[in-house]
């Protein structure tokens, strides 16, 4: 198999998402990253990743519009309003960040508990 890029080199790797051939040269691009994509590939990744932050930008935002609804139809002075509309506005962005930590949090409970219960 030649490398997707370079057809005149041999392919030593293959993309991971793709399945194309690539050369030493092509293969070691994303090595910073700890990736062995294409180029094609690694643009479509970075516009998924682009829109899925766009998609969390405009959330939070609605978030924040409705905190500051809710909160004034609640009646709340001027600090509670701002406090509970960038908390609510931080919603998306700690679902995101939950699906992430969760199932590695679930790893390390039993550790917790052991050490808790050697401590008391």
């Amino acid at each position: 198999m030649n490398c997707y890029n370079h057809e005149e080199k041999e392919a030593v790797a293959q993309c991971s998402d793709c399945g194309k051939g690539l050369c030493k040269e092509c293969a070691e691009k994303y090595q910073a990253v700890n990736l062995i994509i294409c180029d094609d590939c690694a643009s479509a990744r970075n516009n998924y990743d682009k829109g899925t932050f766009t998609k969390t930008i405009v959330m939070a935002v609605v978030a924040f519009v409705i905190g500051l609804v809710i909160s004034i139809v609640m009646g709340l002075p001027a600090g509670g309003l701002i406090v509970f509309s960038i908390l609510t506005a931080c919603v998306p962005f700690g679902w995101r960040v939950l699906t992430k930590v969760t199932p590695k949090l679930f790893l390390f409970m039993p550790v917790i508990r052991v050490a808790y219960l050697f401590c008391y």
